[in-house]
């Protein structure tokens, strides 16, 4: 009776077929998360004939030209002045309820000022660009803290209350750091 032998692969055999399994399941991947990264309709181009005096020699395929759009120039950002203090409108208290038997009184946000009031507040981001303390701003406007933004230079500070004390200062950072995931730092402004 012969004996079956059987083909065994060697290690740099096995290998190669681990890094091309690999590499397939990783294209699969980034085509999945990334399908822009994959999108090759751009690439294809419509061909032309090259207009020849001789018929023996083949059409050689052009490829089209694509006319981009020219871009528009955009009008320069001029910044409103802001309200004097003594022009700023007072914050109503608003009240919404939580649970049956409960109420919560929040302020909303007043707008940004140049000098804060004294009292103690949680910083919570310093940017330059104005934009993202805005935002920043807006999301505590949402989630019904007074907020501020604090223009020193380039930079734009973004600072939640005042409280009066150091600990309201604290349980408000530990508020705003369950909600934002933002622990901030507190700072304590003078009276001017």
């Amino acid at each position: 009776m012969p004996e079956h032998t059987y083909w065994q692969a060697t290690q740099t055999e096995q290998r190669t077929a681990w890094v091309i399994v690999a590499c397939c399941i990783i294209t699969v991947m980034v085509a999945s998360f990334r399908p822009q990264w994959f999108d090759f309709s751009q690439l294809l181009t419509t061909t032309t004939p090259v207009q020849n005096d001789s018929s023996d020699v083949a059409a050689v395929p052009q490829p089209a030209t694509i006319a981009l759009p020219e871009p528009t120039p955009t009008p320069p950002v001029v910044a409103a002045p802001s309200p004097s203090p003594a022009h700023t409108p007072v914050a109503r208290p608003t009240t919404r309820p939580t649970t049956p038997g409960k109420t919560i009184t929040t302020q909303a946000a007043t707008p940004a000022r140049s000098e804060p009031g004294a009292g103690y507040y949680v910083q919570l981001g310093a940017f330059k660009e104005s934009a993202r303390a805005k935002g920043l701003t807006a999301r505590l406007s949402h989630l019904g803290w007074q907020s501020h933004i604090i223009v020193r230079g380039s930079l734009h500070a973004v600072w939640a209350g005042p409280t009066t004390t150091r600990s309201q200062a604290e349980q408000l950072q530990k508020a705003i750091a369950a909600k934002l995931h933002n622990q901030g730092f507190i700072i304590r402004q003078q009276a001017r």
